[in-house]
């Protein structure tokens, strides 16, 4: 189980939860940074879209947290507070909506700046919510062998469904994905969307103190179903893009694409020969 206090300076514990998260914070600010010198953009545009989207975020992250359980928005004390971290993610969403639109930036291309740091750094965020017992999951019976010994915000150890885990992993394989595939600012968005929506919003269903709001779902289990399904419809668009864009690709522009290790077809620069002679620098490759 991972410790609850990382340290304590005096009697002031300072809790392995915000450890965790600011850590996380620290990794998703390096792949923004990261991403932002990879396009071009002046350190002034990576602090902009870092500000625009962790303000908002934490803002509706917090307030969120805090209705849910009845607390004041801000404690006294700087260390061991929580959010919410579906809130967190629309309020973000929001903010990079409202700065590309006040700024007349890409909003595609800021959240696919954006997402690759951001799916690292939720891992370790819910690494520190297991710690902390923030999401706990629900308690299983003591003869569960594959149920970790978790626990909850009031410090009670049970064998639980390791919810934070599994999130943790989701988070990870959202990462990995977008690192394989590399694929566009669009399709990044929408890989996170499907696979860290999809996940959530199930492994949401085992919590403890799931709280159901609306059609049966719980505030979070909502926010990342409408993270899913706005994510299954961005892939949906960008495959019938694609299919449109191969219909209407005539036969000389087929003939015209560049193979990887092929000969270059009739119409591209390097093709020497006549249509007479059909002969290629060197002769034919299947000579």
């Amino acid at each position: 189980m991972i410790p609850l206090v990382a340290w304590r300076v005096g009697s002031q514990p300072f809790y392995t939860y915000t450890l965790l998260l600011d850590l996380g914070l620290l990794i998703a600010v390096a792949g923004l940074a990261v991403e932002g010198n990879r396009r071009g953009w002046s350190p002034a545009e990576v602090l902009e879209a870092l500000a625009w989207a962790l303000l908002p975020g934490m803002l509706a992250g917090r307030a969120a947290y805090a209705a849910g359980l009845g607390i004041p928005l801000w404690q006294g004390a700087p260390w061991g507070e929580g959010l919410s971290f579906a809130a967190a993610l629309a309020g973000g969403a929001l903010g990079l909506a409202l700065l590309a639109l006040v700024r007349r930036r890409s909003y595609w291309q800021l959240l696919g700046a954006v997402v690759p740091g951001l799916a690292l750094g939720q891992a370790l965020g819910w690494l520190g919510a297991a710690a902390h017992g923030v999401s706990a999951g629900a308690p299983l019976a003591p003869g569960t062998w594959w149920a970790p010994r978790l626990r909850d915000l009031y410090g009670t150890e049970l064998p639980r469904f390791p919810v934070q885990y599994l999130a943790a992993l989701a988070s990870l394989a959202a990462w990995a994905i977008m690192a394989r595939l590399r694929p566009g600012d669009r399709g990044r968005t929408a890989g996170y969307a499907i696979v860290v929506g999809v996940s959530l919003a199930l492994l949401c269903g085992h919590v403890e103190q799931r709280q159901p709001l609306l059609a049966g779902l719980s505030f979070d289990q909502a926010v990342y179903s409408a993270l899913a399904l706005a994510g299954a419809a961005l892939a949906a668009t960008l495959a019938l893009r694609q299919a449109g864009r191969r219909r209407t690709r005539g036969p000389h522009q087929e003939l015209c694409r560049p193979g990887r290790g092929a000969a270059p077809p009739p119409c591209h620069p390097e093709w020497r020969g006549t249509a007479e002679s059909g002969q290629w620098p060197g002769g034919h490759p299947s000579r």
